[in-house]
């Protein structure tokens, strides 16, 4: 395709793939790379606002897929990518911590997930759930919890359940607080199954699975540090310096040496905004701009 003829998300496609290109030879490491790509491919041709994310954050969430054994393609409802800030982040879907539970554990017929609302009837004995839905026709009420069960082929099951101040605590350590306020129940419910997760013997793929959600939902997990350009923004802000149109580090970088303090006392606050500070930060900001830079062989 003529590069004078494309839109710029036909060009943004076309970076991603010459970064993917780039990585080829990782990717290859994995027999079933191609498929999750093709997919990934495809998913973001109809996902452009996924484009706005920087190539790394989004290349990284491809390599991550990679190594889940998971792909992108809209009728397995295994994954999905949202943008945090201008941050691509892989997010396993409901489908996706199911799939990996069968593929890993051959003795288990099915996995199943479901919210509990004020209306319904709820009954606990004997490590077994028997849910009984709120009859048509009346209001359910709001959630009050979920729960996620596994039924063994040979009979039994195992099972999590989660109650409403215990899906609070999760919701309120979430980085992605926006997807949790458009979908309740369905996150809570992919709470409830990633823990029923932990509950299994930990092959390769279920720890990576698990240790991917790990990094954006951990109960008792922190918010998660500001990428270093929000941050800087803060500091910015604080300093009085504008940054509208530029990345906080470039005007950090393009700004006159008299405008920026020579020691810990900064204009606003201690090692607020310091040339030692500001200089740390330019250099871990070029150690993670690649990142399969410094990365290990799997």
């Amino acid at each position: 395709m003529n590069e004078q003829l494309m839109t710029p998300n036909q060009t943004a496609l076309v970076e991603i793939r010459n970064e993917i290109e780039t990585h080829r030879e990782r990717f290859d490491k994995y027999p079933h790379s191609g498929r999750v790509i093709d997919s990934y491919l495809i998913y973001l041709s109809l996902n452009y606002d996924l484009l706005k994310c920087t190539p790394n954050s989004l290349v990284k969430c491809l390599l991550e897929a990679v190594i889940l054994k998971l792909d992108f393609t809209k009728s397995k409802g295994q994954l999905c990518i949202i943008a945090y800030k201008n941050l691509a982040e892989l997010m396993v879907e409901y489908r996706g911590f199911v799939d990996v539970i069968l593929r890993n554990n051959k003795d288990v017929a099915y996995v199943d997930g479901k919210a509990v609302y004020e209306g319904d009837h709820v009954e606990i004995s004997n490590d077994r759930i028997n849910h009984i839905l709120c009859p048509f026709g009346k209001d359910r009420g709001k959630m009050i919890g979920v729960y996620a069960k596994a039924v063994y082929k040979a009979g039994g099951e195992r099972n999590v359940v989660l109650y409403a101040d215990d899906i609070q605590k999760i919701r309120a350590c979430a980085p992605q607080k926006y997807v949790w306020d458009k979908w309740p129940d369905q996150m809570a419910i992919k709470s409830a199954v990633r823990r029923l997760c932990k509950l299994f013997p930990m092959s390769e793929d279920l720890s990576n699975v698990i240790e991917s959600l790990d990094r954006q939902t951990e109960l008792g997990q922190a918010e998660p540090p500001l990428p270093l350009d929000e941050s800087m923004a803060i500091k910015m802000q604080e300093a009085g310096l504008e940054t509208e149109g530029e990345t906080p580090i470039d005007v950090v970088i393009d700004s006159a040496a008299a405008e920026l303090p020579e020691s810990g006392d900064s204009v606003t606050q201690p090692g607020g905004l310091d040339r030692a500070s500001l200089e740390k930060d330019r250099k871990a900001r070029e150690t993670q701009t690649d990142i399969f830079k410094g990365e290990n062989d799997e």
